[in-house]
């Protein structure tokens, strides 16, 4: 039988689990679990808009979940949301720039429809690269 490698695994999400009851949220939850039945560490990036602290990292269901204060990005206007969607990358990097950099991850997971997260992978791709 094959040896299973420990892999750090960082999934990115606009919305996620206990905040958030869409389909999107749950699925990447599951996933989550899922990696982490196999043997894989898991950490999830998400904005909080409600966050009073620029950042917090929680655990649920042995998922870490890192969470970044930012701008309303759900049930707003659309100027409002482009706005704080294109800052997106912007704030998680703020927020977990000194995490991304003593926890690298070797698969980066992002979900769309949010095409915002571009700028944070490239980032966190080529922290990796550069080790």
């Amino acid at each position: 039988m094959a040896e299973v490698l420990s892999m750090n695994i960082c999934l990115i999400i606009d919305d996620y689990l206990p905040d958030s009851i869409k389909v999107g949220a749950k699925m990447m939850h599951e996933l989550a679990v899922e990696f982490i039945s196999r043997g894989y560490t898991v950490t999830v990036i998400t904005p909080a808009p409600s966050l009073l602290t620029r950042s917090e990292i929680t655990v649920l269901d042995g998922v870490r979940v890192c969470r970044f204060k930012s701008g309303e990005i759900k049930n707003v206007s659309k100027v409002k949301r482009a706005i704080n969607e294109t800052l997106l990358s912007y704030y998680a990097w703020r927020a977990f720039k000194t995490y991304f950099k003593s926890h690298p991850h070797d698969l980066i997971v992002y979900y769309s429809p949010s095409i915002f997260w571009g700028s944070l992978v490239k980032r966190l791709k080529n922290w990796l690269y550069v080790k």
